[in-house]
């Protein structure tokens, strides 16, 4: 339970995160460097796939599937795939078409670069943070075992405890009862 509370946390801060990323990108550009507005485009469409229900998911999957040789919509479809809120996440296959548009020479691909780079190493940052998560989903599991091992153990010792004593009080008033005896007064063993 406290494992799901975790995962759930650490999911939303994953998106916060990500939206907050692409939004920073979106609405603060580098004075130097001006935005693409396709590039722009991209990131208001990323933004809005959080708002989609599980039927728009699978049209928009297959719309883009059925057009997915332009490097844009490559990149769509690895957004869509790779999208924290999507209901059937496809991070590995995100991640193949990324590494595709990466080293992509066709027209369209060059001016998408950034965009994928920045998708990417998100990607991987996101599934970097999955790992430790199952790592630490893991030793939860076995140091919530050992801690059950222990519980009963415990239990098991004080009931030992308990007995030990029951014993104890038994002998002592077992000693009480016969009275103590009288050494004699000469020392005679």
């Amino acid at each position: 339970m406290r494992t799901e509370r975790f995962a759930g946390a650490l999911r939303r801060c994953l998106i916060l995160s990500s939206l907050g990323l692409l939004a920073a990108c979106a609405s603060v550009p580098n004075s130097s460097e001006p935005v693409d507005p396709g590039t722009a485009g991209l990131i208001e469409w990323y933004g809005r796939l959080g708002g989609l229900n599980g039927d728009e998911w699978v049209a928009r999957k297959a719309a883009l599937q059925q057009r997915s040789g332009e490097p844009e919509t490559q990149l769509r479809l690895a957004m869509l795939l790779s999208h924290p809120r999507n209901p059937v996440p496809e991070p590995k296959r995100a991640r193949e078409l990324l590494d595709d548009l990466a080293g992509a020479k066709r027209v369209g691909a060059a001016d998408l670069q950034p965009l994928v780079r920045l998708l990417a190493d998100q990607l991987a940052e996101r599934q970097r943070l999955a790992g430790l998560l199952a790592q630490q989903s893991a030793e939860r599991a076995r140091q919530d075992e050992a801690l059950e091992r222990q519980a009963v153990q415990l239990k098991e010792s004080q009931r030992r405890v308990q007995e030990l004593q029951e014993k104890l009080q038994r002998l002592a008033d077992i000693e009480r009862s016969l009275g103590t005896r009288q050494r004699p007064a000469g020392g005679a063993r």
